[in-house]
């Protein structure tokens, strides 16, 4: 079979000139050879009764060492000699298919991105293949990037590693079309980003991680505000569930290991504080181990819910302590809440649990605590002491050594004052005399003001002012027949007080300490004085 070459010098020789066939020869053969070169003839190479080629060996011959020569040369000169975006020269592989049509099955081509003169231009090289009965752009190289599927086909990107077949995979058909990325592992339907290498054997003594984001460089911040700056930034998942969503979660981690032979945690923040701003939801247990722990809750006005309906409790083992501090000028508040959803009668318990021994609430303070104040309050409103705000107190007053009950009252008769005192090493109770008036024998009819001296009205209502037999009033409140109407009068000048129950078939009767016993003096006195009338006149 005839070589290019022969053809070439046996065209030479037949037309009996000797020079170089320059595309203008004509041969008696009607494959011209030029013709085949110029591409002006639709005979192929290689047809029968055409020429054949050999492999060629494509080469530069240089006397120069180095450097990267051209062998081959592809070019694009439109007869318009102007281009757009787009253009190019390509080569284009075919094949016979298993019908023996001729069939496209790749394409190499360069192309024009930007094909304006002036040091601006840019090309891409792009690689297409068939797919699909259709050639599709696989690879595209610029340079500006690197496309891999451009042409938006279900074609699959794998690197494999040296015993790993999917090192890096791509899925673009997963996810109706969105794709997904495998590291380690193929890409699955479970997750856009999957990270799950194969069994490995990592470096001995070294920290080891499946995925780990490194912040060895220090990251420059600009002037102005930055909102956020953060290592790892997760926003919620934005989910829209046409279907039934169990449990929806922006981050999940699934369990703790049990391999560490100190220590198994599915979280662990080594250094540093924890913010949440959310809702903090425990099934387990919160444990705080090493001494000197604190677990310091900062809700800026917020609430911490418990919710006690399976009995909730915060507590601890054996002989240790679990101690709630307030520091600064802060309040450490329990607040029992009542109404819709919540219990009726709220209450705050102290249960030891036991049927032996005892429970107490303690409220302790340092031995060298001199002038310090440490009790109970309980308040009504703001605890001011005006109307509706009540406010009563029953604290140690390390300062006098002495216990004390305490009222806020500022809109009665008097101001804030104990109401009455148990002095350290005493037993009983000594109570508050300062505002009351001690001495009975003149009296008002309407509201009960009493004193020792005669007035024309009463300096409280204005009402008329009499003198009052003490002595009387008590004959007849120890009397039954007259026991009621004594009962009257005396909680008309605050002797006795039966809280809205006098007209009852049994009122209930309260005597205030102070003014019972005051009012037995004052009848003392009066009695005193008759004693020294009688003297006197039996003299």
């Amino acid at each position: 079979m005839a070589t290019i070459r022969a053809s070439l010098v046996d065209n030479s020789t037949r037309d009996n000139t000797g020079d170089k066939i320059n595309g203008s020869e004509v041969d008696a053969n009607p494959n011209t050879i030029a013709d085949i070169l110029d591409g002006t003839t639709a005979t192929d190479l290689g047809q029968s009764g055409s020429p054949t080629i050999r492999v060629p060996i494509l080469k530069d011959v240089s006397a120069a060492a180095g450097g990267v020569r051209t062998a081959v040369k592809v070019r694009h000169d439109p007869v318009s000699g102007t281009v757009t975006a787009g253009d190019g020269p390509a080569i284009l592989l075919e094949a016979d298919d298993s019908a023996g049509n001729v069939t496209s099955i790749g394409r190499v081509s360069a192309q024009w991105v930007t094909p304006t003169d002036g040091g601006t231009e840019a090309a891409e090289f792009i690689l297409e293949i068939r797919r699909a009965n259709a050639l599709v752009e696989a690879v595209a190289l610029s340079g500006t990037e690197t496309t891999l599927n451009e042409s938006g086909a279900d074609i699959d990107v794998r690197i494999e590693g040296d015993n790993n077949a999917n090192l890096v995979t791509v899925d673009a058909g997963l996810f109706t079309g969105v794709g997904a990325v495998g590291i380690g592992g193929a890409a699955a339907n479970t997750s856009v980003l999957l990270v799950d290498p194969p069994a490995m054997s990592s470096a001995a003594n070294t920290n080891i991680a499946r995925l780990r984001v490194g912040n060895t460089a220090a990251v420059t911040v600009p002037a102005g505000t930055t909102s956020i700056a953060a290592a790892v930034s997760i926003e919620e998942p934005n989910l829209t569930a046409t279907g039934t969503i169990t449990s929806a979660v922006t981050l999940y981690i699934a369990a703790a290991p049990t391999e560490g032979g100190t220590n198994n945690y599915a979280l662990w923040v080594d250094s540093g504080a924890t913010k949440l701003d959310g809702t903090l939801t425990v099934d387990g247990t919160i444990s705080a181990s090493d001494t000197g722990v604190a677990i310091d809750l900062v809700t800026n006005g917020n609430r911490i819910d418990l919710d006690a309906d399976n009995d909730t409790s915060l507590r601890c083992s054996a002989d240790d302590n679990v101690l709630m501090e307030v520091g600064g000028n802060d309040q450490f508040i329990f607040g029992l809440i009542y109404g819709t959803g919540f219990p009726t009668q709220p209450y705050f318990r102290v249960d030891g649990k036991q049927t032996t021994g005892e429970a107490y609430c303690d409220v302790a303070i340092p031995a060298s605590g001199t002038g310090s104040i440490h009790g109970f309050r309980w308040i009504e409103g703001d605890g001011s002491g005006d109307a509706n705000n009540m406010g009563y107190s029953f604290a140690y007053a390390a300062g006098g050594s002495y216990m004390r009950f305490r009222s806020e009252d500022t809109d009665g008769a008097s101001t804030a004052a104990d109401v009455f005192r148990i002095p350290d090493g005493q037993l009983t109770i000594d109570a508050n005399t300062t505002w009351d008036d001690n001495v009975f024998d003149f009296a008002c009819n309407d509201c009960g003001w009493h004193g020792p001296e005669e007035v024309p009205t009463c300096p409280k209502c204005g009402g008329k002012v009499e003198w009052h037999d003490d002595l009387s009033l008590i004959d007849r409140a120890i009397h039954i027949p007259e026991r009621k109407e004594a009962l009257r009068q005396m909680e008309k000048l605050g002797i006795v007080n039966t809280y809205g129950t006098m007209d009852s078939d049994k009122p209930d009767v309260f005597i205030p300490i102070a003014r019972g016993q005051m009012f037995t003096w004052s009848a003392m006195a009066q009695l005193h004085k008759r004693v020294q009338e009688l003297e006197r006149k039996v003299a």
